[in-house]
């Protein structure tokens, strides 16, 4: 059975998402399918029509509740049960993953899926609970940081869609609710049925270490070392490295490529 990956897609964070990608395909030994999770894609299809507005000031301000947000998925991301309802594979599997785009895989997500199977019970949603206390009012590229509820929890979610309340998730919630409504599950019944992701596998620089030694996926929420202001943050050098992996890894595709047309 095959496990659907939707990453998030912003235009501009193209190469996050691009090492994104190559770095959770790279580590994996299981069937995976990634899946680009773009507004633009999503508007097409008439599953996505939150109306937005782009301030002058280069923030994003949604028209539904009139709450800035920070990432042209913000809200989409939640559409991810849908689109596994659509997608046209019977060998599915039941549980498939939202991850934002700004992250780095250090791990085999495979082994994260075997964890889940072995223990599955009546969770809807499986996450890491961080408790996160933004301490700056920026991040990323100038964009302000907001602290609500249940803050990153979001930010990478294993849906199990066997679980019935999931079914409650559908795109006119996600079209009409506010973000907070959202970004809360308030679509699950009880917050207790929200089950429990290892803090390895969605890790915060300077904010994780105090609680895990492991790293199996880094997420760069504050801002990763493509912006400017963040060329030397914590792991950077790490991201640096997956980034050439992946410039080599595509210059020796396209070379292949080449050869193959001229021999043709």
């Amino acid at each position: 059975m095959t496990y659907h990956i939707f990453i998030g897609y912003d235009e501009r964070e193209h190469t996050p998402f691009q090492v994104a990608k190559h770095t959770l395909e790279s580590h994996a030994t299981v069937p995976i399918k990634v899946h680009k999770l773009h507004h633009r894609d999503l508007r097409k299809s008439g599953l996505f029509t939150r109306p937005w507005k782009i301030k002058s000031d280069g923030t994003y301000e949604c028209l539904v509740d009139s709450r800035p947000f920070s990432t042209q998925f913000s809200h989409s991301r939640f559409l991810v049960p849908e689109l596994w309802r659509n997608l046209n594979d019977p060998e599915k599997n039941p549980l498939t993953i939202f991850v934002d785009c700004d992250v780095l895989f250090k791990a085999d997500i495979g082994l994260l899926f075997k964890q889940l199977e072995s223990g599955r019970k009546t969770n809807p949603v499986y996450c890491v609970q961080h408790n996160y206390k933004p301490e700056n009012t920026l991040k990323m590229d100038g964009c302000q940081q907001f602290d609500y509820n249940m803050k990153l929890w979001s930010s990478f979610v294993v849906f199990d869609m066997s679980n019935e309340e999931n079914a409650k998730l559908t795109p006119e919630e996600v079209n009409t609710w506010t973000g907070r409504q959202l970004h809360s599950f308030n679509w699950i019944s009880n917050a207790n049925l929200i089950g429990v992701v290892p803090e390895s596998w969605n890790f915060i620089p300077n904010h994780s270490e105090k609680n895990s030694n492991t790293i199996n996926m880094i997420h760069y929420t504050e801002g990763g070392p493509w912006f400017k202001d963040y060329r030397n943050c914590r792991y950077g050098d790490l991201w640096y490295e997956a980034f050439s992996d992946y410039l080599t890894n595509n210059l020796v595709k396209a070379s292949f490529n080449t050869e193959k047309i001229l021999e043709g």
